[in-house]
């Protein structure tokens, strides 16, 4: 897989897609409605070479919506923890410190 150089940005909401498709229209900005994340969406985003990928796959989605579950009491045992396990790679690593 090519490295990605560019910098993704992830717009989600009610109206993620029209945000999108406007932000599609400048110039350097590659800008993909995806929906749900998923190994489609995900070799998308990695095919692209703009300096800026825009998208409406959430990340965390599947952590939101075990949260949702839990507190609902319709949440299978583990879930939730589950969930947020397989989301910590997510999480931007902290920054280098120089010495």
């Amino acid at each position: 897989m090519a490295v990605q150089n560019a910098t993704i940005v992830a717009v989600i909401g009610a109206r993620s897609a029209e945000v999108i498709t406007a932000l599609g229209e400048s110039h350097g900005v590659d800008a993909l409605v995806l929906g749900e994340p998923d190994d489609h969406g995900t070799k998308r985003i990695s095919a692209s070479n703009a300096p800026y990928v825009v998208h409406d796959a959430d990340p965390l989605g599947h952590v939101a919506h075990a949260w949702v579950e839990f507190y609902d009491d319709r949440s299978t045992a583990g879930a939730l923890e589950l969930e947020a396990a397989l989301a910590a790679p997510l999480r931007p690593a902290p920054p280098r410190r120089r010495v």
